[in-house]
């Protein structure tokens, strides 16, 4: 029973302790996130009919893209100027970022990982206006090459054909689109664009995620009553004596009868022989 308890209270706490050593040597981690709306389509199709993406149950193949524009390199390259430090490379910022789409809405989180509450909160605010400004940059590129079609066709038509219904339809689109191109351009961004909820600096939530010493002390104490147990259910020879309680004496040796008996037999064989052999 004592070496039971022994085993108990020393795997216990030795799992405790190695819990708390990975932990702490790992370093602290904290994680920040930010929300921020995508885009759900191409600029261009406010104002033309375009083939909505039907959502699956993965999400909508659309904001999916938009989230894997937010863990690629070439974003992370857009952030890394926005702070110029040698240890904050593209590499790094691409391993440490994380984006998901939030059910199967229009919201993306995003969230950066690093080893201060302040780096990850800044960071996180960073990668958000980040997407935010090259969704927008994607919409002018696209608002552009319509606008400068629209114009083209505007100039072709004659007087006559402006002033009537096709012309003053043309026209009520070109001036939808230069004002979507203007709205696109300021800090606001246009209409149904990319935008973060609120401001960068007042949407950042920052948690650890990395346990506490004491949670983590928990957690390795658990798992080393739990291998303790185990150890004292399935190999009970290792922290018993031999023989204890098995209810088969546990003593092999041979009793003194037993011992005499065993020498009469060997006498048997070794007397010598007082009659001759016929």
């Amino acid at each position: 029973m004592v070496r039971s308890v022994l085993v108990v209270v020393i795997l216990t706490a030795a799992g405790a302790l190695i819990a708390v050593g990975v932990v702490e040597g790992k370093g602290v981690q904290y994680r920040a996130s930010i929300d921020v709306r995508s885009a759900t389509a191409d600029a261009t199709c406010v104002y033309y009919a375009c083939p909505q993406p039907v959502s699956t149950p993965q999400g909508n193949p659309y904001v999916l893209d938009q989230v894997n524009a937010i863990l690629s390199p070439a974003l992370a390259a857009q952030v890394a100027k926005r702070f110029p430090s040698p240890s904050l490379t593209t590499a790094k910022l691409v391993s440490h970022v994380c984006a998901n789409e939030i059910g199967q809405s229009a919201t993306i989180r995003v969230c950066y990982q690093a080893a201060s509450a302040s780096d990850a909160k800044t960071i996180a605010a960073g990668y958000g206006q980040a997407y935010v400004d090259w969704s927008n940059r994607q919409a002018v590129t696209s608002l552009t090459a319509l606008n400068d079609s629209m114009t083209g066709l505007w100039t072709s038509l004659t007087s006559a054909q402006k002033s009537g219904l096709r012309g003053q339809t043309l026209r009520s689109q070109l001036d939808q689109v230069q004002q979507a191109l203007t709205a696109f351009k300021s800090p606001l961004g246009g209409p149904n664009g990319a935008k973060i909820f609120g401001t960068a600096t007042n949407q950042v939530s920052t948690v650890r995620s990395t346990p506490s010493p004491a949670k983590a002390a928990a957690i390795g104490a658990a798992a080393g009553l739990v291998l303790a147990i185990g150890l004292l259910l399935i190999l009970p020879p290792l922290i018993r004596r031999p023989g204890s309680g098995d209810g088969s004496g546990g003593d092999d040796r041979p009793t003194s009868g037993s011992a005499s008996s065993s020498e009469e037999s060997l006498d048997l064989f070794t007397a010598p022989v007082d009659e001759p052999v016929r």
